[in-house]
């Protein structure tokens, strides 16, 4: 099950040039997110999040507990902060929490990113999407975003 989720980014990006030159540039981009509800998206098509393999079946007027994770980012010339990516959609808030923990404990021992190693498992799922790992990036936290599922 596939959800759509009206997640609004309310952030900014400035740019600064400081001669003529291609490379002589900074950049700075915040990002400041609001959540609003979701829907349940039929027949396969893109969604924002998937229902996390063996989590019951949900339904207009109920919750989701979406587990994404806040990072920072950047290359060379500037920085971007907060920066999320979503992960999956429960429907049990206890178990999103449970991966939070799993992540925020991967994060902590193993900041850098590794080819050779395998990704995180939680309840033999891999998590594939490791973008707040490597040279530039910033673990900040997984957390749990409560969306209501709203009616057609």
């Amino acid at each position: 099950m596939k959800f759509d989720i009206d997640i609004k980014n309310f952030g900014s990006r400035n740019e600064t040039r400081h001669s003529d030159d291609q490379y002589d540039y900074s950049w700075r981009e915040d990002n400041d997110y609001s959540y609003g509800t979701a829907r349940i998206i039929k027949d396969g098509r893109y969604g924002t999040v998937d229902l996390f393999p063996g989590e019951a079946e949900v339904q207009a007027g109920d919750e989701i507990y979406v587990v994404h994770v806040s990072y920072d980012s950047g290359d060379s010339f500037g920085n971007s902060s907060n920066n999320r990516t979503h992960l999956w959609a429960f429907s049990d808030k206890a178990r999103a929490e449970r991966l939070c923990l799993a992540i925020d404990v991967d994060a902590t021992a193993d900041p850098d990113y590794d080819f050779d190693n395998k990704p995180l498992t939680f309840d033999d799922v891999p998590i594939c999407c490791n973008k707040w790992k490597g040279y530039f990036e910033n673990f900040l936290a997984a957390s749990v975003e409560t969306i209501f599922i709203r009616r057609r």
